[in-house]
């Protein structure tokens, strides 16, 4: 059992759960075609039943109110000829609705675009407080202009960034309205490219300590990502005082460098016994996820006895699922399956764990293979959870299977499993800290706070 990202599954291949099926074929993009409203009416029945009929939570009932509202209002729109980019615009409209991160329609139909005009060059993330700024640290191909991680942009032609991520995220995907803003990071240049058609000239207004200046990005300029030992998605671990460590893990998207992630993770848990820490914070606040073997790479310095991850699946079967001859059984039915002894985590070395106080820091952004770390530590008894509820479910869904719309050919994700945390709980809510933190206006960091108060108690 293996968690990806959705909308990474789409880049690298790899669907969440370990496995991925395709049902249809998209037509060669045709930036003029047109398609009448009969056939995207069709197509948006197409999406309604797919969800309907693979999606784990609507077994033995049908959509919520939300979801047949927003696919009733997209019915209506639909009521002259537009072409696949018009049409995307009205059809992903439904995606709020599902409220579910990996359910949606995607916004990758336009990649040819994107590999022409070359897209939104710099990699962004959106801060707890929703502002957006670069990720990583940048420079022009002749090296005449540098960008530092954390450099707040304020505006993309135009138009302010507050403004334009409110409306990006009509069309995200995610459980509650900030996880669906936070979450177009990921896919930030199809956002850009699917709902705006900026594909190549950007004109930015980014503010370094308070300055503000304007930055012109055309088409074939090039940037590239520099000082990657420094960037923001690696851990790190900080020395808090009084005998308490800070390690921080902002994802677990590593798939590009697995064996650097590990060598990093070994060599952040050899530092922390060399400087005999007592106490430890693991810091997942906007984790939004990745692979669930990154966490275990944290979790094995934590345990003496291999633990679980999840506790069972319960599979929706369709005709793409139910196996040869429709073994598992009929299309429609729920299959449990024990997942209690699969993909066991295996402790480390006795010499190499660390045996004093854990707590982990949560927050609304922590979600996927995030919950998962959180729920594992949690069920098992291996650390305290501090912070707030995550915006997505204990309970994740996976195993996505590729949908194309039959004239569009834009293309769908819908999860046909949810994996039950490994202490059994079924149900829909979100993880609940064990210590729950307001956040606080000002300076200060309350949940660190709370996490170093309550280890200094033990």
């Amino acid at each position: 059992m293996r968690f990806v990202h959705v909308f990474l599954a789409v880049l690298l291949a790899a669907a969440a759960g370990g496995c991925q099926s395709s049902h249809g074929t998209a037509p060669a993009d045709d930036p003029t075609a047109s398609y009448t409203p009969e056939q995207l009416r069709e197509d948006l029945d197409h999406l309604e039943q797919a969800v309907a009929q693979r999606h784990p939570r609507f077994h033995d009932r049908v959509p919520d109110a939300a979801l047949t509202r927003a696919f009733g209002e997209a019915r209506e729109a639909l009521d002259v000829p537009m072409s696949r980019a018009e049409a995307f615009r009205v059809l992903a409209q439904v995606n709020p609705a599902f409220a579910d991160a990996h359910t949606l329609l995607m916004p990758t139909f336009a990649l040819e675009a994107l590999a022409s005009g070359g897209g939104f060059p710099l990699n962004i993330r959106i801060r707890h407080d929703g502002a957006l700024v670069v990720a990583g640290n940048w420079q022009r191909e002749n090296g005449a202009e540098r960008l530092a991680e954390g450099i707040l942009i304020r505006s993309i032609n135009g138009e302010t960034t507050d403004a334009l991520l409110e409306d990006l995220s009509r069309y995200g995907h995610g459980e509650t309205a900030a996880l669906r803003q936070h979450m177009l990071a990921a896919l930030f240049p199809h956002w850009l490219a699917a709902i705006r058609g900026w594909t190549d000239d950007f004109r930015l207004e980014v503010e370094q300590d308070g300055v503000l200046r304007q930055l012109q990005i055309v088409a074939g300029d090039q940037w590239a990502e520099v000082d990657a030992a420094a960037m923001p998605d690696r851990p790190t671990l900080r020395d808090l005082g009084d005998g308490i460590a800070l390690m921080r893990l902002p994802t677990f998207d590593v798939d590009d460098d697995p064996d650097a992630y590990r060598t990093a993770v070994e060599s952040l848990f050899g530092a922390l016994r060399q400087g005999g820490a007592t106490g430890l914070v693991l810091d997942v606040r906007g984790n939004t996820g990745g692979q669930s073997d990154a966490g275990a790479q944290v979790i094995r310095y934590l345990i003496d006895r291999p633990v679980n991850q999840v506790s069972r699946a319960r599979e929706r079967l369709n005709e793409a699922n139910r196996g040869i001859l429709g073994y598992k059984g009929k299309v429609g039915q729920m299959r449990e399956m024990d997942l209690s002894r699969d993909g066991l985590i295996k402790p480390a070395r006795a010499t190499e764990r660390f045996d004093g106080e854990v707590v982990v820091l949560i927050d609304a952004m922590t979600y996927s293979a995030g919950i998962l770390f959180a729920t594992t530590l949690q069920d098992h008894q291996l650390a305290t959870v501090i912070g707030q509820p995550t915006g997505g479910h204990a309970n994740q869904t996976g195993n996505m299977e590729q949908v194309h719309l039959p004239n569009t050919g834009l293309m769908a994700y819908i999860p046909a499993r949810i994996f039950v945390r490994p202490n059994g709980e079924s149900g829909t809510s979100p993880v609940i800290p064990d210590l729950i933190v307001k956040p606080a206006v000002g300076d200060g960091d309350p949940f660190l706070g709370a996490a170093v108060k309550y280890l200094s108690a033990r």
